[in-house]
């Protein structure tokens, strides 16, 4: 794997996002997922746009969806377990997300999520294995 990485974290991403995830300079990664909207189950293609990976700071990924949708999501190692977040976007309120994150600087997650804000829609954690929670973006 090299450069540093931390293989649990590219384990924890591949993970919650229910694909294989390839790893060299950048991630790498598609899959269709059924994805359920109230009574409706739509079959959605999710394909990674963007990625950074920082030892430091963690490993972000931007998938593109359907449409308008998105996906934000971060893995961060901390003492006990990975810090997981997920952030729906509205792709009509960010610029495009393809290479959206290899066009800034190295960003933690706090500036990522702050700059991301307009487009955010909702916001979850992990907080259990297949378990997450709604939060909100401050």
């Amino acid at each position: 794997m090299g450069h540093g990485l931390k293989e649990t974290l590219i384990y924890s991403l591949a993970d919650a996002l229910g694909m294989n995830l390839d790893v060299g300079e950048m991630i790498n990664g598609s899959a269709s997922r059924i994805v359920k909207v109230g009574p409706l189950a739509m079959m959605m293609k999710c394909e990674v746009v963007s990625s950074q990976l920082s030892a430091e700071h963690g490993y972000f990924v931007i998938l593109r969806m359907r449409g308008n949708l998105a996906l934000f999501m971060s893995a961060k190692s901390s003492r006990d377990f990975d810090q997981m977040t997920l952030h729906l976007l509205n792709v009509a309120k960010m610029d495009s997300p393809t290479n959206w994150l290899e066009e800034r600087p190295v960003l933690t997650v706090d500036e990522a999520s702050a700059q991301l804000k307009p487009a955010i829609v909702k916001s979850f954690v992990k907080v259990a294995k297949n378990r997450w929670a709604e939060s909100t973006v401050s």
